[in-house]
């Protein structure tokens, strides 16, 4: 089995989408980049995308990937439709989804790249928050960021929740965490950082 290789990329909105390879094939975290960039350092064929969460700077460039499998959470299609929602009105912009995906479940393992991804529901800046395992690699969308944690004051997100999503994060095994924004961080720094932020739910 050959090792994984990941590279970021990072869009107009400061998102970053991921793609993930092995020598014969790739799949990607997120939509925010276009085909024609990742063509531009990847001849590889993308076999899969999946969506962390259906938020308008997450998903912009989702329309290049017709014909490819997506996966996302079930409720997204509740946010695919609604402009505020999928929080396109947050960048001065109306823009709405339609597109059909394959609904993933909590728990489930799904093999790509002769390896496997495992979905684990991360509500709470929104309710249709994924994060995905693979190899010791967590994504965790804008769950959680290096030194900060997803917003929870939009019309889709929920403080206990999101509580919940980042005490699982804390029980989980992996080795590093790629975000949806800003930079890498691994476990053992989040070891230390998680606690702090559960603390301050509690308070704000």
């Amino acid at each position: 089995m050959s090792a994984l290789t990941i590279t970021k990329f990072t869009n107009a909105y400061e998102q970053n989408s991921y793609l993930i390879s092995n020598d014969k094939e790739s799949i990607l975290i997120d939509a925010g980049v276009s085909i024609e960039e990742i063509k531009k350092v990847s001849p590889l064929p993308i076999v899969a995308v999946f969506i962390t969460h259906f938020h308008f700077d997450h998903v912009v460039q989702i329309n290049d990937y017709k014909g490819v499998k997506i996966y996302a959470h079930p409720r997204s299609k509740e946010i695919m439709s609604d402009a505020e929602k999928n929080a396109s009105t947050q960048f001065n912009t109306v823009k709405t989804f339609s597109l059909d995906f394959i609904p993933v479940a909590n728990g489930q393992q799904i093999d790509v790249l002769n390896s496997k991804i495992t979905v684990m529901f991360s509500p709470g800046h929104t309710f249709d928050g994924v994060c995905y395992l693979i190899d010791n690699n967590l994504f965790s969308g804008d769950t959680l960021f290096k030194k900060a944690i997803g917003r929870y004051d939009l019309s889709t997100s929920n403080k206990q929740e999101l509580t919940k999503s980042l005490q699982n994060i804390l029980n989980m095994d992996y080795v590093n965490l790629y975000p949806g924004h800003g930079e890498a961080s691994t476990n053992i720094e989040q070891q230390n950082l998680i606690p702090k932020w559960l603390r301050y739910l509690k308070i704000y």
